[in-house]
């Protein structure tokens, strides 16, 4: 086959763009160190007497403000660019998890971790999937969901790391090594951001999948007006209560309900990491290849699943394993489904401030779930309980979802 410059020049733009992708997954291993707070837990628990509803608050807050400030991120970008927005978001967040090393009550421990990291992340987060849209026009689900992978498979490195950390130091030290690594690294990361330019992507415009485009593009004001924009709210609220509740309560539930030793908790938060970060590539897919409400129901549909084995079977540890694998897969799912819906719904122009706005359900999803899987362990003294609540959720989102047309 021969070869023309043609040929050449779209074989080294589609290598390129993949780079891009390494480049995303990078920043989001590093800002989802989050998702294993709960090896963190228990050692904070200890060393500031506190109980589960307050252990579970720094993560909850760190969850709101990564969720609310995610349109300043969309602003920021068009003032000041790529580059400036993820290197100002990776100081906030290293000095938030720098600072909470220094943490003697769980008000400062908020303060640091939950405000200026959880600030940090929503600084960051929105930029690379939007430059990410950019470079894959023809298959923006897919693609943003492998960018997210990362995000959700940084529990298989940083959980493990923090845990050695911990049982080298204290709590605090791992607060500080992990602050001083991702500010670095994220920083240095921004660095080779930035978006395509025309000539770049002309190749993959006309191969787009338009089946599901948005024929208008929306501005934020008139996006929030809309019935689509409070029906993908909700389901991505649903969808981030109990996947955030889960992971945050993931070590207490495995310790408490199902025996398991410290080490085999935190060697399956690692592989649980995995599931949640292959949910994103799998649900953009899903959602490129089949739509929106049919990538919706199928991720009720295995969170459901999920929430009746741990009620009924929550005597065998293999259910333990196959419903949390699950409970992650899904929060992952729904970090593609939510995205690539914004994109397809209310069109690419403006994505970075409207998902900002979608993204407000998971901070909300995030303070609710944890909050209540908080309370009621202090009142039952056991999480099962929670699970009733998630049930009823489900059922009423999966209603509106069916009657919902479009």
């Amino acid at each position: 086959m021969l070869i023309t410059n043609k040929n050449l020049t779209v074989l080294i733009s589609n290598s390129m763009r993949y780079l891009f992708i390494l480049i995303g997954f990078l920043i989001n291993t590093c800002l989802g160190g989050v998702y294993s707070w709960s090896v963190f837990r228990k050692p904070l628990e200890d060393a500031l007497a506190i109980g589960a509803k307050d252990s579970g608050l720094p993560y909850a807050i760190f969850l709101a403000f990564f969720s609310f400030t995610m349109p300043l991120g969309g602003y920021l970008t068009e003032k000041i660019g790529v580059k400036f927005t993820v290197i100002l978001g990776a100081i906030l967040l290293g000095t938030g998890w720098f600072l909470a090393s220094f943490s003697s009550s769980i008000l400062f421990l908020v303060l640091t971790y939950g405000v200026i990291g959880g600030l940090g992340v929503g600084l960051v987060y929105g930029v690379p999937l939007s430059v990410i849209a950019k470079w894959f026009p023809d298959k923006k689900g897919f693609a943003i969901g492998l960018t997210l992978a990362g995000f959700g498979a940084s529990p298989f490195f940083i959980a493990p790391l923090a845990s050695s950390l911990i049982a080298e130091n204290n709590v605090f030290y791992a607060f500080q090594i992990l602050g001083i690594t991702f500010g670095i690294a994220i920083a240095l990361l921004a660095l080779f951001l930035r978006n395509p330019m025309t000539s770049e992507i002309a190749n993959y415009l006309n191969t787009s999948n338009l089946s599901q485009k948005s024929d208008k593009q929306y501005e934020s004001s008139e996006m929030v007006k809309t019935p689509m924009f409070w029906m993908l709210w909700f389901c991505f609220f649903v969808g981030s209560f109990v996947g955030l509740a889960f992971i945050g309560m993931t070590k207490p539930i495995g310790k408490e309900i199902f025996a398991l030793q410290d080490v085999a908790i935190t060697l399956s938060i690692s592989v649980f990491g995995i599931f949640n970060s292959i949910g994103r590539p799998l649900f953009g897919n899903i959602t490129d290849q089949f739509g929106i409400k049919k990538a919706v129901l199928i991720s009720y549909t295995f969170i459901t699943f999920a929430s009746l084995l741990i009620l009924f079977f929550s005597s065998n540890v293999f259910v333990f394993y196959i419903a949390a694998s699950i409970f992650w897969l899904n929060l992952g799912a729904w970090l593609a489904i939510a995205p690539t819906a914004t994109i397809i719904l209310f069109g690419a122009s403006n994505y970075s401030k409207n998902y900002g706005f979608i993204f407000t359900a998971y901070g909300i999803g995030a303070v609710l779930g944890v909050y209540t899987s908080g309370i009621i362990k202090d009142i039952f003294q056991n999480y099962l309980v929670f699970f009733y609540p998630v049930l009823v959720l489900l059922a009423i989102a999966t209603v509106l979802v069916l009657r919902f047309k479009k």
